[in-house]
C-alpha cells in the first residue's frame, strides 16, 4: 500500500525494516535540527526511525505527498483483483483501495470501499480499524503541502 503511493524506495522499506535508510527519505522536509522529541536527527535507533516515518506516512501526519499517478494506478490493478478474486479474498485489497482513496482526498469512497469489506468479513480488523480512522473525518497534511514535495523513488 505504501509502495503504490510513495514509490519502490518506501515499498522496500516496509518490506523490510533492516533496509538502509538515507535522510532524505526519513526526514526530506525537515531542516538540520532536532527531530519532535528533541533528540538530533538520526540518533534513534535504526527500527525506531523506519517505524516512525512508516507510521507517520500510513496516518498523513507528513508533508511528504504521496504520487497521485501512481495511486490511479494502483486503484486501477487494485479494482480487477477485487473482481477476479474470491469473496473471501476481497477484503484485504478493498481495505488498500480505501487507504489508497483516502490519501487522494475521497474520504467518502475510502468508507465505501471499507463498508464493502466489513460486509464481506464482519470482523477484519484493518477494515474497522480503517473505517474509524476514516470516519473520524482525519486528513493527511500532505493535503495542505505543496504538492512537489515527495518521496522520490
Amino acid at each position: 500500500m505504501l509502495q503504490f503511493a510513495f514509490g519502490p524506495v518506501i515499498g522496500e522499506l516496509a518490506l523490510d525494516p533492516d533496509a538502509p535508510v538515507s535522510a532524505e527519505v526519513t526526514r526530506p522536509d525537515a531542516s538540520d535540527g532536532p527531530d519532535e522529541t528533541g533528540q538530533p536527527w538520526g540518533s534513534a535507533p535504526r527500527d525506531a526511525v523506519a517505524d516512525d516515518l512508516l507510521a507517520r506516512l500510513l496516518v498523513g501526519q507528513t508533508t511528504v505527498r504521496p504520487d497521485p499517478e501512481r495511486i490511479e494506478r494502483a486503484l486501477e490493478v487494485l479494482a480487477v483483483a477485487v473482481a477476479n478474486a474470491p469473496a473471501a479474498r476481497r477484503p484485504g485489497a478493498l481495505c488498500m483501495a480505501a487507504w489508497l482513496a483516502w490519501a487522494l482526498g475521497r474520504g467518502s469512497a475510502a468508507g465505501a470501499l471499507l463498508d464493502r469489506a466489513l460486509a464481506l468479513e464482519p470482523g477484519h480488523r484493518m477494515a474497522g480499524l480503517l473505517l474509524a480512522f476514516v470516519g473520524s473525518g482525519a486528513v493527511p497534511e500532505w493535503a495542505f503541502s505543496e504538492p512537489a514535495t515527495r518521496v522520490r523513488p
